[in-house]
């Protein structure tokens, strides 16, 4: 039955269909967790909460998974959230899935309400890491709170990615214009060929971002590589 628990877990953080196909075999594994590593554990829908999954968090909430902070935060359900927190004011520092932060779940969710809550509750919020869930989950709100506190701008995604290059990954323009402004254009990164500020992205990663790869960034105006980055080996 790991096997199973490992596939439902695994389908929890991109697959609705898959995740409705396994609980109706397997309805009692809504709330089982795969353990990674000694003390490293998670559930279904933890899973779906660290990756933004709002279908996926709500179908195994409505079929019985044990509702947590980290999934109202990532839903932006702040009646759900501040219940949770009514019933044990420790909730607030409940930590999902690989360590990350409630504060990184209530960035997908995008509710202010929610972020302001935990930035006055909890000590040590990383908002650099915070702001790129707000990033992934195009919750402009959120990005303009975290840069008016302070998110480190130069934080990384475990692609190795900064704010400013995922959203020109995006090629989304509004993000774009609010991390230029934020950044400052004397610090955006120029590209040798054409001459543009803050066009650098991720444009292709070889090999395991969790091991030895290498990555390639790219201008997305010109095309022209701008850093070639080997990382372990």
């Amino acid at each position: 039955m790991t096997d199973k628990v490992r596939e439902f877990v695994i389908a929890a953080h991109r697959d609705l269909e898959a995740v409705k196909a396994i609980y109706a075999e397997h309805p009692e594994l809504i709330d089982e967790p795969i353990e990674w590593s000694r003390g490293q554990t998670e559930s279904p829908l933890q899973a779906a909460a660290h990756t933004g999954q709002r279908a996926i968090a709500e179908f195994l909430l409505e079929n019985g998974a044990t509702p947590n902070m980290v999934a109202y935060a990532m839903l932006g359900d702040e009646d759900q959230f501040n219940a949770l927190l009514a019933q044990d004011p420790d909730n607030i520092n409940e930590i999902g899935a690989h360590n990350f932060s409630l504060m990184f779940h209530a960035a997908f969710g995008g509710n202010l309400a929610i972020i302001e809550t935990i930035h006055n509750q909890v000590d040590d919020v990383n908002l650099g890491q915070a702001l790129l869930a707000s990033i992934m989950a195009n919750r402009l709100d959120a990005v303009r709170w975290f840069i008016e506190h302070d998110a480190d701008l130069t934080a990384t995604d475990f692609q190795g990615r900064t704010a400013l290059e995922m959203a020109v990954e995006f090629e989304d323009d509004a993000l774009i214009d609010i991390l230029k402004e934020a950044i400052g254009e004397d610090n955006l990164p120029v590209c040798a060929n054409c001459g543009e500020k803050g066009t650098k992205y991720l444009a292709n990663l070889e090999g395991s971002s969790m091991g030895e790869h290498t990555k390639y960034f790219k201008c997305k105006n010109c095309d022209a590589e701008m850093e070639t980055r080997h990382v372990g080996g």
